[in-house]
């Protein structure tokens, strides 16, 4: 993810004000003090996340000069390109709206999806953080630092240590085992004290069981007196029902008397009727529509009789159409043929000029017989190839056969010139002579000079002078060490004196000595006297040196000389090698001289020149035989062309005399014509064709017509058989009849379903027969009787019922009085709200138990992650000068390594190291942090207290993070802003 623009309507100081993020990783954004840096941080923050509500602590940045408060921020993201963020505080509820490229729009759904569920303390906990953020982390105790670390790795800062605690306060709330205050004691207690009250309660239910036997008896009454009602309420219905059917079986009745007066007519058709009626009348316009077709058909005859075919029409019209398809062919042969003839005649030009340019042994037999085959083509590109490397490797082995040769001359006259500068043997052997001889010289000079300075060194005086000296300095040090000790007690008199005595007996030890030296043993004497006659130790140096600086010249030229003989000896094995090599070219040579000359008596070639001049010739020769080829199928078309050319105008000549036309004019007339005189002789065909067709149809059409007659006839033959009549007369008296009794079976049919709905089935039809014939007055008698009854069941009903209110009464005013139910609803009911509260307290105590599993799979696994890539970023901003961090699960803290092995806790550090170290852990988070898409790291003044070479380390791991999040560096000091790239920076004005 990478924002690339914002579009601030108005928000803090700022309005209408537009920034675009050109930098695609880092982006730093400098400004002074009051240039809206914090107010830029603020409003991304607000365009991802939602405006702070009132009570919310902090600035929330209304805009000052009236604009509207909000604005729009857009992103860039992999997956779905370009994506706008508006938020406005007085549109839809400040909520955001998402606009995405294809031009759907969403909300806040879509934006926490696109966020990767991060909320706004994670982000502020983990990607956006400034130096006061990292100074409150360093004011943090240890153990408080590694708790933080563990939120805002997991949910953002502080989300973990405050869950924890509102967890653990949860549970305090809810139940404490010797508590009484907690929501679950005192329910317990409750429930208690309700079990007590019930069980008081439950000696007084005799009474109310009494009652509530009385009433189950009243109760039984009361519905046998209801069920008494219901069936006298059922029979009086009948009889109601009985007074509506009177009518209609009166009705019933005079209509099965019409039925028997009417004559029986069995199965009579009366669906029939309007089929004969529509038969007749069909019949009659048929028969005049046969009149007109007939004489119809007497003209058609007559005219079919005036016209007249030829026989082999439709043979001459299929040659006629042939023709005419084949005179676009032939026009067009025509033109082939011209144009083959021009191939032609450039065809054989282009054989002749291939002939000539292969010269005399070559003809077109020759040509043909040559094979031209890929396989020959191959083998010979195999002898171009090889000999163009023979030719190749010849030439630069000879350039290099000259250049060893002159190595040779150069070497040869090199090694000639250090030999001259070499010593010969004889001088050699004086040389190392001379050397001997001086190096004795100086030796015996050294041994001389030894002695001498060896007896001035030893003194004369006897053993007894050597004690006194020792002596002497011993008392003289036990003065020094007197007079430093009186000085210490200040006693300056006795110790003056004991520095002057300490004094004298020094001075009189240095005189003995002087004394003693003066004294030289007569052998020195002669000893110098034989220095004298010898030369001195620096002119027998100075010659040595010279002598040995000779024979290690001569030493190195004789190596010099030696490692020339041997490059020289490899030099010639080169030189004799090029020989070889230059031989084995010749040799190749000769072999692919002699392959080819094979290869040429194998294909049928003529051998002349180079392998390379065979490859020309030889695709030379191919073009030549695709021409000759070319020259066959050029004269083999010409023949075809003529031959269709010849039987096309044959074909036109013969239709033309069948149609008696004349063949004077060109092939195209002489066609148009032909197809005139067929178009004309196809209308007279066509006209009478028609005619015949017209004949027949009309036939066809008289013969329908009959059929149809005879059929309709037939059919109203049917109809008078199934109704048994004799004639149509006949027909259509019994369909009256028919007609008559249908509508009176209809009639009665209705009146009989009436009396259905009417009964039920408690009354059957035999019943209401039985009853009806027994007059009215029975069933007006048999209503008022039912009547009566049932007002007096009605009257017995309403005292049951008034008894029955009685004892409910009563029974309620016991259950008032006893509570007994009310009792058994509410200890229901506090026991049930106990089981919830209980399952709340469950559910916050396995909560715990989840979230301390969850830190502990955090610290085992995910942890080390972090807090590697943390101790790599440390490092690397240090110098290398602390390379361990460690975050031990036993312990809860953290601990830093020097490079030297000393460890350090996080408040032993200086501030910018300290600084330093929480700027790591905050990355490391960022950088391991599980997100779909990167989110942006917004860093305010973060490298304040680091030192310059800490800077540019700090520096050179932001943009390390860069390549992966954009960072968004915000700094009010210009050393900082100079540290990175001017085309990264935007400046506030």
């Amino acid at each position: 993810m990478r924002i690339t623009h914002l579009h601030i309507y108005g928000y803090g100081k700022f309005c209408d004000k537009q920034i675009n993020f050109d930098s695609t990783g880092l982006q730093v954004i400098y400004g002074e003090n009051e240039k809206g840096k914090s107010t830029i941080k603020s409003f991304v923050t607000v365009m991802l996340f939602g405006f702070p509500t009132k009570s919310q602590a902090g600035a929330h940045y209304e805009p000052k000069q009236g604009a509207s408060y909000g604005g729009k921020l857009t992103i860039e993201m992999k997956e779905v390109g370009k994506v706008t963020i508006e938020r406005q505080k007085g549109k839809n509820n400040g909520k955001a709206a998402v606009y995405f490229e294809d031009g759907t729009v969403s909300g806040e759904e879509a934006l926490h999806n696109l966020l990767g569920g991060i909320d706004k303390r994670v982000f502020l906990g983990i990607f956006s953080f400034s130096a006061s953020d990292l100074q409150k982390m360093e004011q943090l105790k240890t153990e408080e630092l590694n708790q933080y670390l563990h939120g805002a790795s997991i949910w953002g800062k502080g989300s973990l240590s405050e869950l924890e605690k509102k967890i653990e306060k949860g549970q305090q709330e809810l139940f404490k085992p010797s508590g009484k205050r907690p929501i679950l004691n005192e329910k317990l207690q409750q429930l208690e004290e309700m079990k007590k009250s019930l069980k008081q309660v439950e000696s007084q239910l005799n009474h109310y069981n009494e009652l509530l036997v009385q009433r189950r008896d009243l109760q039984s009454q009361y519905e046998q007196i209801s069920e008494t009602i219901n069936l006298l309420k059922g029979r009086i219905k009948i009889q109601e029902k009985l007074k509506i059917i009177e009518p209609l079986y009166v009705q019933e009745t005079g209509i099965v008397a019409q039925l028997e007066q009417l004559p029986f007519i069995e199965n009579f058709p009366i669906h029939g009727i309007d089929a004969v009626k529509d038969s007749i009348a069909k019949e009659q316009a048929l028969k005049e529509q046969l009149v007109d077709l007939e004489l119809k058909l007497s003209e058609q005859e007559q005219q079919t009789k005036e016209g007249t075919l030829r026989a082999n029409f439709e043979q001459i019209k299929e040659q006629a159409l042939l023709l005419k398809e084949n005179t676009y062919e032939y026009e067009r042969l025509k033109e082939e043929l011209s144009s083959v003839d021009l191939e032609l005649h450039k065809t054989n030009q282009l054989i002749a000029d291939h002939t000539e340019r292969l010269g005399r042994d070559w003809n077109t037999e020759t040509v043909l017989r040559a094979e031209t085959s890929l396989t020959a083509k191959e083998e010979l590109k195999t002898l171009v190839q090889r000999e163009r490397k023979s030719l190749y490797e010849q030439e630069q082995l000879e350039v290099e056969l000259k250049t060893k040769s002159f190595q040779l001359e150069q070497a040869k006259g090199k090694m000639k010139d250090i030999h001259g500068q070499c010593l010969s043997i004889i001088e050699k052997e004086e040389i190392e002579q001379e050397l001997i001889n001086l190096k004795e010289k100086r030796s015996k000079r050294l041994e001389l000079e030894q002695q001498i300075h060896w007896q001035k060194l030893q003194p004369k005086s006897s053993d007894h002078q050597k004690k006194n000296r020792f002596y002497l300095i011993l008392i003289s040090l036990l003065l020094f060490g007197m007079v430093g000790w009186l000085v210490y007690i200040q006693q300056w008199i006795p110790s003056i004196l004991a520095f002057v005595s300490a004094a004298i007996m020094l001075y009189m030890n240095s005189t003995v000595k002087m004394s003693n030296d003066q004294m030289v043993h007569p052998e020195i004497v002669e000893q110098e006297k034989k220095l004298e006659h010898l030369r001195t130790t620096h002119e027998l140096e100075r010659d040595i040196e010279q002598l040995e600086r000779t024979l290690n010249d001569n030493t190195v030229k004789a190596n010099q000389l030696e490692i020339r003989q041997q490059q020289l000896s490899q030099d010639e094995k080169g030189y004799h090698l090029l020989l070889a090599a230059i031989e084995t070219c010749e040799n190749e040579l000769e072999l692919i001289h002699n392959q080819l000359m094979e290869w040429c008596r194998k294909y049928q070639f003529g051998h002349h020149g180079n392998c390379q001049h065979h490859l020309e010739l030889f695709d030379l020769i191919v073009d030549t035989k695709q021409l000759i080829n070319d020259q066959k199928y050029f004269k083999k078309r010409k023949s075809e062309i003529c031959e269709r050319l010849e039987e096309i105008h044959s074909l036109g000549q013969k239709i033309a005399g069948e149609l008696f036309i004349k063949e004077n004019e060109s092939f195209a007339v002489l066609v148009h014509k032909i197809h005139e005189v067929i178009e004309l002789e196809e209308k007279s065909r066509m006209q009478i064709l028609e005619t015949n067709k017209s004949v027949e149809k009309l036939k066809s059409e008289i013969d329908t017509l009959k059929k149809k007659i005879q059929y309709l006839q037939e059919g109203r033959f049917e109809w008078l058989e199934r109704g048994s009549a004799r004639a149509e007369e006949e027909f259509f008296y019994l369909a009256d009849i028919a007609i008559e009794r249908q509508a009176l079976n209809k009639e009665l049919v209705f009146l009989r379903s009436q009396q259905a709905q009417i009964a039920t089935e408690s009354l059957t039809k035999e019943e209401v027969v039985s009853q009806l014939e027994q007059g009215l007055v029975t069933i007006e008698e048999g209503l008022v009787m039912l009547n009566e009854q049932l007002a007096e069941a009605v009257e017995r009903q309403s005292a049951h019922q008034k008894q029955l209110g009685k004892i409910d009464h009563e029974i309620e005013q016991l259950e008032i009085g006893t509570n007994h139910s009310q009792l058994c609803q509410t200890y229901e009911l506090k026991k049930s709200e106990f089981q919830e509260v209980a399952k709340e307290w469950a559910t916050l105590r396995l909560g715990q138990f989840i979230l301390k599993q969850a830190k502990s799979i955090y610290e085992l696994e995910r942890q080390p992650v972090v807090i590697q890539k943390a101790k790599e970023i440390f490092s690397q901003m240090t110098n290398g000068e602390y390379t361990h961090l460690f975050a031990p699960i036993s312990e809860n803290t953290f601990i830093v390594e020097r490079h030297d092995g000393v460890r350090f806790y996080p408040d032993e550090l200086s501030q910018g190291t300290g600084e330093q170290l929480y700027l790591s852990l905050r990355l490391a988070l960022a950088l391991e942090y599980q997100v779909k898409s990167p989110i942006p790291i917004i860093l305010d003044d973060i490298m304040v207290n680091f030192d310059d070479v800490r800077k540019v380390n700090a520096k050179s791991v932001i943009e390390e993070v860069a390549k992966k999040h954009q960072i968004l560096f915000f700094s009010c000091h210009k050393q900082i802003k100079n540290l990175f790239q001017q085309e990264s920076t935007f400046v506030l004005s």
